[in-house]
């Protein structure tokens, strides 16, 4: 046993406004300071939108790039010489997996991994297979994925499911907050809500068009909260679409919850996902919920019980789900319940104890010599 407290690096790419990295914050926040002593590294500090917890060490390496950023982690890792450097994108988890082997640095390596991404190059594979082989532990979100790597070659006694954590409190006292917005003020039409990355993986495309066939039948709002690359597009897709009316754009929130809440029903049709970080909060708001049906997309929602999966690539399908859930208030009721239930196995206080086991057991790994060079 260790008898002096757990250094932990977290190496992420940037605070910006992503699932991961708020999972990277979140985790970090919560270890028990008593046992771990946490560092937050980030690439890039611009535009930060997830706030580090006070307690937490917050360090800039000032690169753009992660290949970049060899030298920069080496000088950081020499001066808080961690035990662990933990790493929730594969970009940094690379450079982590490079320096180590490199520079001859001594730490343990954990990666996490975020999605079902299936689309990389057969190069891009073999790179992310030599991470892994690197690293001490790697942390998936679903047993779908565990599986998927064991089958492509990773050691399974390396892998770990551990869902995304979710702050239960935080949510439930921010989902009371007022909102300020029309299309939440008075008596108003059924609200459909969305919140993610406005990229293409997302799916607002869809969305978009789905939420055309139902307002075709009845009177509703479509409210987009996020930001990125395609939000000039799909303003202009809703344009065509005749819908603009009653579509609002609302960029990056730092409190969605108070949106997500007063919704009628969640809508995320992601070409694939993880454990979406957004559908688990969405269901500790007690709003019904639409995923697609993304791979291991049934171990986040029982279809019909606790949520709906639609398909993937298909509006119709998307838009009758909707339809069903706000035209059948009984329905949208037990699916809300039984959401906000399902949502409770994912709280902080439950997940942190995982990832404080995974780091212990790592960190063993490096106090006893146990650690490749």
């Amino acid at each position: 046993m260790m008898d002096k407290r757990i250094k932990v690096l977290a190496f992420t790419p940037n605070l910006w406004a992503g699932g991961a990295e708020k999972v990277a914050v979140t985790v970090a926040g919560w270890l028990d300071p008593d046992s771990f002593d946490v560092c937050l590294a980030v690439l890039d500090g611009s535009n930060a939108f997830h706030k580090v917890p006070s307690h937490v060490r917050y360090e800039v390496l000032g690169c753009r790039r992660a290949r970049y950023s060899l030298q920069s982690l080496a000088r950081l890792v020499r001066r808080f010489q961690p035990d662990i450097v933990w790493c929730v994108h594969p970009h940094t988890a690379a450079m982590a997996a490079i320096a180590r082997t490199v520079m001859r640095l001594d730490y343990s390596l954990v990666v996490g991994i975020s999605t079902n991404r299936t689309d990389s190059s057969r190069l891009v594979d073999l790179f992310t297979s030599w991470v892994f082989g690197r690293a001490e532990a790697v942390i998936v979100l679903t047993e779908h994925m565990r599986r998927s790597l064991a089958k492509s070659g990773v050691d399974e006694s390396k892998l770990t499911v551990i869902g995304n954590p979710i702050d239960l409190e935080e949510i439930t006292s921010k989902s009371r907050q007022t909102v300020e917005h029309p299309y939440f003020l008075g008596k108003h039409p059924p609200i459909i809500v969305n919140v993610s990355r406005l990229t293409a993986e997302k799916g607002h495309t869809l969305l978009l068009k789905a939420f055309k066939s139902v307002r075709e039948r009845r009177p509703c709002r479509l409210v987009l909260i996020g930001d990125g690359p395609l939000r000039k597009m799909l303003a202009l897709k809703a344009s065509r679409l005749g819908i603009s009316e009653d579509v609002a754009f609302l960029g990056a929130q730092e409190n969605p919850h108070k949106f997500v809440s007063r919704s009628d029903v969640f809508v995320l049709p992601s070409e694939y996902e993880g454990l979406p970080l957004v559908a688990l909060e969405a269901m500790a708001c007690n709003t019904p919920l639409i995923i697609s049906d993304y791979a291991g997309s049934q171990e986040l929602v029982e279809d019909g019980v606790d949520g709906m999966i639609g398909k993937r690539e298909s509006a119709d399908d998307f838009a009758e789900k909707i339809e069903l859930i706000l035209s059948d208030r009984k329905i949208a009721s037990s699916l809300a319940k039984k959401a906000g239930d399902k949502a409770k196995a994912y709280d902080v206080k439950v997940v942190i104890k995982e990832y404080g086991r995974v780091f212990r057991e790592a960190a063993e790994k490096t106090l006893r010599g146990g650690v490749p060079k």
